[in-house]
């Protein structure tokens, strides 16, 4: 794109189209070098960092073209980088630094100069209700970004960031559908070993609070992550997790814990039987198993359930019946 890429119209719906595109053509484990060679195209650059940060900790990154050492060098100068903090005041706004304004902070531009680094365009976006936000920086050695290409950056980041976000989930949506067992709402988030929150639908945020009122993100609370990382199902105060491992990154689902969630289904359509009014004798019969056992799974129910009798145990799976009808 020539000029001001931002009056070459086609120029930039395609550009887009090919970032929302990217997705489902690419794994997530290369999307986001792939979608900085189209960003390349509109606004050419020689190297890049894109990461999550919370304050001046980041937490993820991919350098593209960028040293092994970049994020070393910069975390010592990080306290005096009056990019990372003006983009991160004013998320959604890309800032430039060319190297005339770079001439005003020594110890960043030293560090940059250090790298080939001479001129920046910076663009965070933020997640509120995860504490997160993400940055993508891009870097020129020779000629100064233009404020059009400035602004081309700015409207291109948002869906660069949804595209991400799109790519992590498509990644895991066979895990997502295995987790579908039950109608009951539920809330879905996609995060590392570490806990650390990378996408998180609308919903994931409000179920949180239910069990852990002040938590803000973007890390998942200590008693979650060890169950995570043991592979065991978390079941809290008011809230159920399961997790499913999918290539190193995690789908947690996080559900409202009702009481009939504590049973298989084979107890269940006893449970419900039960509460019908039927006898051990005729639910044997219709589900194919012995009186005994019948009454060996009452006996489960009752416990996981902590109800004492038949009138409790209605009470419990009519509301369970109705809710999923």
């Amino acid at each position: 794109m020539d000029g001001d890429p931002l009056h070459d119209l086609d120029a930039v719906g395609g550009l887009l189209l090919a970032i929302h595109r990217l997705p489902h053509q690419v794994e997530f484990t290369g999307f986001q070098e792939r979608a900085l060679a189209l960003l390349a195209r509109a606004v050419p650059f020689d190297c890049a960092w894109w990461g999550l940060v919370s304050g001046l900790n980041l937490h993820t990154e991919i350098k593209f073209r960028l040293p092994a050492t970049y994020h070393e060098d910069w975390e010592k100068i990080k306290a005096e980088d009056p990019i990372a903090n003006q983009a991160a005041l004013h998320p959604f706004s890309t800032v430039m630094f060319n190297e005339r304004e770079l001439c005003h902070y020594p110890a960043l531009q030293t560090m940059l100069a250090s790298h080939g680094i001479r001129h920046v365009l910076c663009t965070h976006t933020l997640e509120p209700s995860l504490g997160l936000h993400a940055f993508l920086a891009v870097y020129r050695t020779a000629t100064p970004f233009t404020e059009a290409q400035r602004k081309l950056k700015q409207m291109v980041m948002p869906h660069l960031m949804h595209a991400l976000h799109l790519s992590w989930r498509k990644h895991l949506e066979s895990a997502l559908l295995d987790a579908l067992t039950d109608e009951q709402l539920a809330a879905n988030a996609i995060c590392d070993r570490s806990g650390l929150i990378l996408s998180a639908d609308e919903f994931f945020a409000r179920f949180m609070a239910i069990e852990w009122q002040r938590w803000r993100g973007p890390m998942l609370p200590d008693d979650l992550l060890a169950h995570l990382r043991d592979g065991r199902h978390f079941r809290g105060r008011k809230i159920r997790a399961v997790f499913r491992d999918v290539s190193g990154l995690f789908l947690v689902r996080i559900s409202e814990r009702r009481p009939v969630s504590e049973l298989s289904p084979r107890e269940l359509t006893v449970a419900e039987h039960y509460a019908f009014g039927k006898t051990y004798k005729t639910i044997a019969q219709e589900i194919g198993i012995t009186p005994n056992t019948v009454r060996h799974y009452i006996r489960t129910v009752f416990g996981k359930l902590q109800v004492r009798n038949k009138t409790e145990l209605s009470r419990i799976v009519f509301g369970s019946v109705s809710e999923r009808h």
